[in-house]
C-alpha cells in the first residue's frame, strides 16, 4: 500500500495514529494475510506516522550511495513564523538560502484543526515557481486563514543551518518564539 492510497484510506487532514491500527486489527482477524507491508516514503506524512505508530515490525531499506547516505545526516524542526502574504517569497528564500528544505505550511485552524500543505521547496527556483502558481492561480497561502501564524517543518543539513534560518527570520520580523 502506497502512500497516496494509504492517504486515502485514512481519509482525514488530521492524523489519527490509532485509526490504521484499527484496520489492520480488522485484516488481521481475518486471516487471510500472513503480513501487511505498508510503503511510505522517505518523508514526514500523516502515512508515516500512522503506519510507524500502527506497526509490529519496521523493515528500513538502505541504499549506500553517495545521495542516499547524504539525508541521513540531516534534521527535521519545525518553526514559526507569523506575517502577511506580501512577505512569503522572502520567509522562503530565507530557508532554503541556509540549505534547508521546506517540506510544508502547518496551520492551527479553529474548526479544522491542523491543516498541512505540502511544499517541498529546496532552492530559490522551487520557491519562485510555487509563488508564481499561486500568484497565477489567484490562490491564498494556508496561513491567511490564521492571520498569518504558521509552522513550517524544515529538513536542514544540521543544526548550524536550522540556527541560521530562525537569525534570518528574526531579523525580518517574522519568527515566533515558542
Amino acid at each position: 500500500m502506497g502512500d497516496f492510497e494509504l492517504e486515502c484510506l485514512l481519509g482525514q487532514e488530521r492524523a489519527d495514529l490509532n485509526r490504521l491500527r484499527s484496520l489492520l486489527d480488522v485484516i488481521a482477524e481475518d486471516g487471510e494475510y500472513d503480513a501487511v507491508v505498508i510503503d511510505c516514503p522517505p518523508y514526514y506524512s500523516v502515512s508515516c506516522l500512522s503506519a510507524l505508530a500502527a506497526c509490529d515490525s519496521i523493515i528500513i531499506p538502505a541504499d549506500c550511495s553517495a545521495y542516499s547516505t547524504t539525508g541521513m545526516a540531516g534534521l527535521v524542526r519545525q518553526i514559526a513564523v507569523k506575517h502577511d502574504g506580501q512577505a512569503m517569497e522572502a520567509e522562503l528564500n530565507a530557508m532554503v538560502d541556509q540549505g534547508c528544505t521546506v517540506l510544508d505550511v502547518i496551520v492551527d485552524h479553529p474548526i479544522y484543526g491542523q491543516l498541512t500543505g505540502p511544499l517541498q521547496l529546496s532552492d530559490r527556483y522551487q520557491v519562485g515557481q510555487f509563488i508564481a502558481r499561486c500568484r497565477s492561480q489567484a490562490a491564498a497561502p494556508l496561513s491567511q486563514l490564521t492571520e498569518g501564524i504558521h509552522l513550517h517543518t524544515l529538513a536542514c543539513p544540521d543544526q548550524g543551518a536550522y540556527e541560521r534560518v530562525r537569525e534570518a527570520l528574526a531579523r525580518q520580523g517574522i519568527l515566533l518564539e515558542r
